[in-house]
C-alpha cells in the first residue's frame, strides 16, 4: 500500500519511493577549502558501479558495511529477501554521496560538512591498490548477510 507509512520515515511509502534524487551542489560547496580527489553520486547501478567511476584504474575501494536504513530494509523484504549485493548494485543503500579524500583531509571535510549542516557523514572506507582486472569496488561486511567481495557483475 503505497499510502502507508514508510518504514522508518514521517512520509508514506509512495512519496519515500518517489522522492526526487538529492542533488549535492550545497555539501560540494561546502567543500571549497578542502582538497577533493573525486566524488561519485550513487544513483543507478549503486554503490559497486558507480564509485569506480571516480578513482583511477590503479585504484579501488574498500568499504565496510554501514547501518542499513529502515526504508532500505523493508524493501528488501517487501522485494521478497532481496539479496545485499542485489540492494548494492540497484540502490544506494542510504549512501547518496561518497567523497574521495587523502586520510589527512578527511577531518576538515568532516568540520565543512557539519558546518553546513550536513547529516549523516562518515567514513566508508578506505582505498587500495587495484590489481589488473580486480574489482574497483568492494563491500565487506554485512547487511544480516555475508557481503564479501560484492562486485558489479560482468
Amino acid at each position: 500500500d503505497v499510502g502507508a507509512a514508510a518504514a522508518g520515515d514521517a512520509r508514506t511509502l509512495g512519496e519515500a519511493l518517489l522522492a526526487p534524487t538529492r542533488l549535492y551542489a550545497s555539501t560540494m560547496a561546502a567543500l571549497a577549502d578542502v582538497r577533493v580527489l573525486g566524488a561519485a553520486h550513487i544513483t543507478g547501478g549503486g554503490l559497486v558501479e558507480n564509485l569506480p567511476r571516480a578513482l583511477p584504474d590503479h585504484l579501488a575501494a574498500r568499504c565496510g558495511a554501514w547501518p542499513l536504513p529502515p526504508l532500505f530494509q523493508w524493501l528488501r523484504t517487501a522485494c521478497g529477501g532481496l539479496a545485499d549485493a542485489e540492494l548494492l548494485r540497484t540502490f544506494n543503500a542510504g549512501v547518496g554521496l561518497v567523497i574521495v579524500l587523502k586520510p589527512g583531509d578527511v577531518a576538515a571535510a568532516k568540520a565543512a560538512l557539519k558546518a553546513a549542516g550536513e547529516a549523516g557523514v562518515w567514513d566508508l572506507g578506505v582505498l587500495e591498490n587495484r590489481a589488473s582486472g580486480a574489482p574497483g569496488c568492494v563491500v565487506d561486511g554485512s547487511f544480516g548477510e555475508d557481503l564479501r567481495q560484492i562486485t558489479p557483475e560482468k
